[in-house]
């Protein structure tokens, strides 16, 4: 399972549900998400955060550095961490992208 194949798993299961039923407003809420990877509730998503989902989403054979470039590719600094700005940033991008898919696939075949 790659970085792009876990934003989409993320993106099609529950919490995509979750999220859509906390939503008041035109603009998604990624809050709950976040937070059930920042179980802690210390304000960020570490590569330890990840794992505990990962493993908790039965993705059992993901090694830590595989982890660590998911974590690498969504924060904007250098922190190891991701914040709730930098994690609402790459699901929104992910959400659109995969509408996008969704919307070109429904072009192509007419």
């Amino acid at each position: 399972l790659d970085f792009d194949g876990y934003l989409s798993l993320m993106a099609s299961t529950s919490l995509q549900q979750r999220l859509q039923e906390d939503s008041s407003s035109d603009q998604p809420n990624f809050q709950h998400v976040f937070d059930l990877f920042d179980a802690d509730g210390k304000g960020f998503i570490s590569v330890e955060d990840l794992r505990r989902v990962a493993l908790e989403l039965g993705e059992n054979d993901m090694t830590m550095d595989e982890l660590q470039e998911m974590v690498d590719r969504a924060r904007s600094r250098k922190t190891g961490k991701v914040t709730l700005k930098e994690f609402s940033k790459m699901m929104t991008l992910n959400l659109f992208q995969k509408a996008d898919e969704e919307g070109d696939g429904a072009k192509n075949s007419h």
